[in-house]
């Protein structure tokens, strides 16, 4: 269950970059992202973490430079939060095949993934709903807010750890 929501999101991830860049013309960029996705997908089935922080991390660059290139932020948003969920839960996949499995597994993988599922959905409506939102913020606030966002998903990061 586990590696199908890897594969799904990769796959979205590599789909909504893919036909962003194609949209704006830039081609060697949609068939490089395409290549990328496809090298993701493969090492993932191989059980390789190898590639998952460095696929979350291009998602996140690829995204920054469409955005650049002029394409609207709805594929870029569902791209980048596609692969935020593959980084996580093959960062679970991978913690998980460390320790012996119990009775208990596949019922604190579902309920990971229901909590993962509901963030990202939140993460797309709230992004969405910031992208029709304009407010003229001068660039100190727009970086004590960055900040102030940093502080927070770190604190929220070391929590869940705590927890875990």
């Amino acid at each position: 269950m586990l590696e199908r929501t890897i594969y799904s999101a990769i796959a979205l991830a590599t789909l909504c970059l893919c036909i962003s860049f194609a949209v704006v013309g830039a081609w060697a960029l949609a068939a490089i992202w395409l290549g990328f996705g496809l090298l993701w997908i493969y090492l993932e089935r191989r059980k390789s973490h190898a590639l998952a922080v460095l696929g979350l991390l291009l998602a996140i660059g690829a995204a920054a430079y469409a955005s650049f290139l002029g394409i609207i932020a709805l594929p870029l948003v569902v791209a980048v939060i596609a692969a935020l969920v593959a980084w996580e839960s093959s960062r679970l996949a991978h913690r998980l095949r460390s320790f012996e499995q119990s009775e208990h597994s596949d019922a604190m993988v579902e309920q990971h993934q229901k909590r993962l599922i509901w963030a990202a959905l939140l993460g797309v409506v709230l992004t969405l709903l910031a992208s029709l939102v304009q407010l003229p913020l001068a660039f100190g606030w727009a970086l004590v807010l960055v900040l102030i966002a940093i502080i927070g998903l770190v604190t929220m990061l070391r929590m869940i750890n705590e927890t875990n």
